[in-house]
């Protein structure tokens, strides 16, 4: 008897545990913005499509599509526009930056993504996510 009752207080235990660590981090998703942030967005991004707010940190996220590029932006609550990250193809980058990619050291790796990322009073930012995969080869030997 005294098993089983340590038993099921042991599995409640880690049942009530484990269900309070969830990594649902939607608490903030699908957000109705301010109206200084909604104003700024709709003035600056009018033929956007489908946009989806969220609160990250201190800012208001939103996530959308912009003439046929997924877009992310970034405001502050009083709807001044912080930054925004363009998902582009690496034939949309500038020449200067696929020719400096091309003849670099990871020429030979593969481009996964590319982005375009513009801040307040910053320059543009190119930045390009590739990989390397490494291939080995493994001998097994029997011995007998």
């Amino acid at each position: 008897m005294n098993t089983r009752l340590i038993l099921f207080t042991c599995i409640a235990g880690l049942t009530l545990f484990f269900s309070g660590c969830s990594k649902n981090d939607d608490d903030h998703q699908g957000i109705i913005p301010l109206p200084p942030v909604e104003n700024a967005f709709q003035e600056k991004y009018p033929d956007a499509k489908n946009p989806v707010f969220e609160i990250e940190g201190n800012y208001y996220v939103v996530d959308f599509n912009n003439e046929g590029s997924e877009t992310t932006a970034w405001f502050t609550d009083q709807g001044v526009w912080m930054m925004e990250k363009i998902d582009i193809s690496f034939a949309q980058l500038p020449a200067a930056v696929s020719t400096a990619f091309k003849q670099g050291f990871y020429s030979n790796w593969t481009v996964d993504d590319t982005y375009a990322i513009n801040r307040l009073n910053m320059g543009i930012v190119y930045k390009i996510m590739h990989f390397k995969m490494y291939y080995r080869s493994w001998e097994i030997r029997l011995i007998r």
